[in-house]
């Protein structure tokens, strides 16, 4: 499924519902993905949650 938001529509609850739909989420992690709150917040911790997310690791890092 591809999600298109134009201009002035809520591309936070076409991401959500997006999210909702898809199978899998794969992760490109990086220090920039990990520090940016809205993806670390919303869309990485729901699909490490429901168990859809396939994580790739683009640079070293501890995670745990």
């Amino acid at each position: 499924m591809t999600a298109i938001c134009l201009v002035g529509e809520n591309w936070h609850q076409a991401i959500q519902q997006a999210l909702g739909q898809c199978d899998f989420g794969l992760l490109l992690l990086s220090y920039p993905f990990l520090s940016s709150c809205d993806m670390a917040d919303h869309e990485f911790l729901a699909l490490v949650a429901e168990g859809k997310a396939l994580p790739v690791d683009l640079s070293r890092i501890a995670l745990g």
